[in-house]
């Protein structure tokens, strides 16, 4: 059995039946443990249960004779008391080795299970993981592994620092072959959004082709193994030695998006990392066209992979994404004129068109001779996989805002970057603004500040300065009718910019007079907060929902969230 807080699949089940019609036993037991809800209360919403063996709590009570259409809440609750306590014992691969004996193993996420098929991959020993038969039967694992990774990217960076942690990350993305590794990167980039990086790649897959003409002209095209990697600074791990291109790329940007992953976005970074690959796969041209084979560890390669795929996101693409439901409701986005509810799904904003703004400058920190960072310093970036009770548990509710304002994509514009500002620090500065010092001392704090990948004391945002350019855009698009020149807003701080409109627009959409009831309304809610690698999961009191927030759609579930690197969920119990 495979249990996760949505849905349990059962691989193998025996049952004992007076019918002597097999099929008809079948049908009938899939149509009452179908409507049965067997979820354990105590697994954490992003926690995958494998369950090798569980037997029947009540023997006998479950009948498929009758023509039942669910089990009998009895037995029911009999079952999850069984698989609580299967939680409770589960093994947890990650964390060490799984006694022979045991009854379950625990994942804290999809991430941490695709490292340990990588690890156990890479280590020969997953056809003995009884977890892995039951997942896998007798497909070919080398094939399921690379689909694993390859269909479900938004686990990738996760899963490497997880690998990465333990040594075996050089030693997969070794494992895998030019074009999978080709394959898994372009997933990558697609999922996170990282457009600047693509074009700068596009670019640069162009010039590569440009002097592939003009062979007679190039000149010094080494190897380009002395280049600095645009990443030694926090992938200390990538010592380069046998590793191809494909395999460097998907080893550094998959940890970057875990470990820095507002840098990855900057266009220096895109730069490094084009002119990086394009120098690499010019010594490599080179070579072959001399009539040498390239050897990459056990690997002996005679074709060079495939370029860089423009197809893969087409600009025409991401234009459509970036320009659809580009309606703008004036009625909805007023900042003046009679104050009424106002759902947020009822229209959306259109995504802002030109620049971003900057969050920091990456070419120093890009271009230093520093060695490597030190061991010590990547081993303290943690895995994150922690559970918080906080007393401000609707800050969250905040995301829905920054998705309808189109400061960021969701799911449904996968190609819109967004601003060059963690959502996580948008929470945390617009909260603070609703809250006031308040939010400091809960715990909420700390976790937002973990989120967005800085210190705690470190103020949120503070190296983001969008233009004042991008602001009046922002303004125009949001229905804001007073014409206001560059200079009049280049010199206010972003957040105290952003408020009026927030409160505004909140105001509007929850139907309140006064903007002091912002914080008890939205943001004063108790909620448990879990995160994993890649998961936010907010836990809070249906009985205590305000409707105000339902009507607006404020509790929708945001999904993934290109520019967190993370999937956000609500859930009321």
């Amino acid at each position: 059995m495979i249990a996760e807080s949505q849905a349990t699949a059962i691989r193998k089940l025996r049952v004992i039946s007076r019918d002597p019609d097999p099929s008809a036993v079948r049908t009938r037991l899939e149509r009452v443990l179908s409507s049965a809800n067997l979820s354990p209360s105590n697994l954490p919403p992003a926690a995958i249960l494998c369950v090798r063996r569980l037997r029947d709590p009540l023997p006998g009570m479950l009948s498929i004779d009758r023509g039942e259409l669910r089990p009998p809440p009895r037995w029911e609750q009999a079952m999850n008391a069984s698989l609580d306590q299967l939680v409770r014992r589960a093994a947890r691969p990650a964390h060490g080795m799984v006694p022979a004996d045991a009854e379950s193993v625990l994942f804290a996420d999809r991430a941490e299970l695709l490292a340990c098929l990588a690890q156990d991959w890479c280590e020969g020993t997953a056809s003995m993981r009884w977890w892995w038969q039951s997942l896998i039967r007798n497909a070919d694992l080398a094939k399921v592994v690379f689909r694993s990774w390859r269909d479900v990217p938004q686990y990738i960076p996760g899963a490497l620092h997880y690998l990465a942690m333990n040594g075996k990350a050089v030693q997969f993305v070794q494992a895998l072959s030019l074009p999978e590794a080709q394959a898994i990167l372009e997933r990558m980039i697609e999922v996170f959004a990282l457009s600047t990086l693509r074009r700068a790649l596009m670019a640069a897959t162009g010039k590569n082709l440009e002097l592939a003409t003009q062979s007679n002209t190039v000149q010094d095209l080494s190897h380009g193994d002395d280049q600095i990697l645009p990443w030694q600074r926090w992938v200390p791990e990538d010592q380069g030695d046998g590793v191809a291109v494909e395999q460097h790329a998907v080893l550094g940007l998959g940890l970057m998006l875990y470990r820095a992953p507002l840098v990855v976005r900057t266009e220096p970074f895109a730069q490094a990392f084009a002119e990086w690959k394009g120098h690499q796969q010019r010594g490599r041209t080179r070579l072959l066209s001399e009539g040498g084979q390239e050897r990459i560890g056990d690997q002996e390669q005679s074709t060079l992979p495939p370029a860089y795929s423009a197809a893969v996101i087409p600009a025409e693409a991401e234009a459509q994404a970036m320009h659809s439901d580009s309606h703008i409701n004036s009625d909805t986005m007023s900042l003046t004129g009679q104050v009424t509810p106002i759902p947020f799904s009822q229209s959306r904003v259109a995504p802002a068109v030109g620049e971003y703004g900057e969050l920091i400058d990456a070419r120093p920190v890009l271009s230093q001779g520093e060695s490597r960072t030190p061991r010590l310093e990547i081993e303290g970036i943690p895995i994150t996989e922690s559970s918080v009770e906080t007393a401000f548990g609707g800050v969250f509710y905040l995301m829905n805002l920054a998705l309808y304002l189109n400061l960021y994509g969701d799911f449904s514009t996968p190609l819109q970057p967004g601003i060059a500002l963690s959502p996580w620090d948008f929470l945390a500065l617009v909260g603070e603004q609703l809250i006031g010092e308040r939010i400091h001392a809960d715990p909420v704090w700390p976790l937002l500040a973990q989120l967005a990948g800085r210190e705690e004391g470190d103020v949120p945002g503070q190296d983001f300065h969008p233009s004042a350019e991008w602001r009046l855009q922002m303004m125009a698009q949001w229905g804001y009718g007073e014409q206001l020149t560059a200079d009049q807003v280049a010199l206010t701080p972003f957040i105290e910019w952003l408020m009026p409109f927030v409160r505004v627009r909140l105001m509007q959409a929850l139907g309140l007079d006064q903007a002091h009831e912002l914080a008890t309304v939205l943001c004063e809610h108790r909620a448990n907060i879990s995160v994993t690698a890649t998961h936010v999961d907010v836990t809070l009191s249906l009985a205590d929902l305000p409707i105000a927030i339902r009507f607006a759609g404020l509790d929708r579930n945001p999904g993934w969230i290109p520019a967190a690197g993370r999937y956000m969920a609500f859930h009321f119990a």
